[in-house]
């Protein structure tokens, strides 16, 4: 499971896939609980396998100090669509605490031979819009860490 504190080195998960992320953010005021759906349009996640322990998504929350408080893995789903659009995406759905919210962090993991390689991501902190491109504006496929 991956661990380490948030840095200012680490990426937000729209700047990484711009223009190819839908993020719904909602707090629940009550329960101060922030839920979030992040969808993702990027090609380069769309053609891979959804082999159990193949590609992994684990959520780590740390406190201000950087001690790392839970590292858990969440659902990343298969290919989905809203009809009657048939553009695809992945999504992930999860929530955190509003006080954690800043200090939580995405990592994307690819099974690479014998162990998991771990992409770090910020979470966007607010919503974020999609609008679909024509074939001309879609960016070209980026690797993912290796």
């Amino acid at each position: 499971m991956p661990s380490g504190k948030m840095t200012d080195q680490i990426t937000s998960v729209e700047t990484a896939f711009p223009g190819e992320t839908y993020v719904s953010r909602h707090l629940d005021q009550h329960s101060k609980s922030v839920s979030y759906e992040i969808r993702l349009f990027a090609p380069e996640l769309l053609k891979i396998d959804m082999i159990p322990k193949l590609w992994d998504v684990v959520l780590v929350v740390s406190n201000t100090d950087g001690e790392q408080l839970i590292s858990v893995p969440i659902a990343f789903t298969g290919l989905s669509s809203i009809p009657p659009s048939k553009e695809q995406f992945k999504s992930i759905r999860f929530s955190v605490h509003e006080s954690f919210e800043a200090t939580t962090v995405l990592n994307f993991g690819r099974f690479n031979g014998m162990r998991v390689i771990f992409t770090q991501y910020k979470l966007p902190l607010r919503s974020i819009e999609y609008k679909k491109k024509n074939k001309s504006e879609q960016a070209a496929p980026r690797k993912l860490s290796d």
